[in-house]
């Protein structure tokens, strides 16, 4: 009987000491996950800061390019071009709030106190949907290509702006300057 004693209280003495260990492999557990969390969240708001910035670089080129055509320009050409940059720079801005929605979501979901139990269920509905960076790729992919096209726009319409030809030489149709364009050279109808 003693034996059988001996048994038991040995038994009872490794399991509270396995539901010590337990208990400090839970606390250390959720130490990890709180600094894991904080990290994620700090990680969110660099993403956020993203898209506050390509939404305001793509309503800064907005305006610019508009101020540009509308002030400068009196027959702009390829004005498809500037269609499709307006067309871009609009999405880059739509994605970029629909990113900062989703990141604000994300980070709020991520500082709610159930989220340790609730792990799955409260992950963002937007991402699930269209993946987790996926308003990542269209503001900054849109943002580019609109710059790209905006500015190539302007390239294209450069000759018109005011003060161009005087300080472009001048050109023949076949794409060469012409003699009277190039300094230092005379031709016999210029005059001196």
């Amino acid at each position: 009987m003693a034996t059988l004693k001996a048994r038991a209280d040995d038994h009872l003495q490794k399991k509270r000491s396995i539901s010590q260990e337990l208990s400090e492999l839970k606390k250390l557990a959720e130490e990890t996950y709180e600094e894991y969390r904080a990290a994620d969240v700090e990680g969110e708001k660099l993403y956020f800061e993203i898209y506050k910035l390509a939404a305001t670089l793509a309503v800064g080129v907005l305006v610019a390019v508009s101020a540009i055509t509308a002030g400068l320009l009196s027959n702009p050409v390829a004005v498809w071009m500037l269609a499709l940059a307006y067309i871009l720079l609009l999405t880059c801005i739509t994605g970029s709030v629909g990113a900062c929605l989703a990141t604000a979501s994300k980070v709020r979901s991520g500082l709610s106190p159930d989220r340790m139990t609730n792990r799955g269920e409260s992950e963002n509905r937007i991402d699930k949907f269209f993946g987790d960076r996926f308003f990542f790729w269209i503001s900054l992919g849109s943002l580019l290509m609109g710059v790209a096209l905006a500015s190539l726009f302007l390239s294209f319409n450069y000759n018109q702006m005011p003060g161009a030809s005087e300080s472009s030489p001048q050109t023949t149709e076949n794409g060469t300057r012409s003699p009277d364009s190039v300094e230092g050279s005379h031709s016999p109808n210029s005059v001196e």
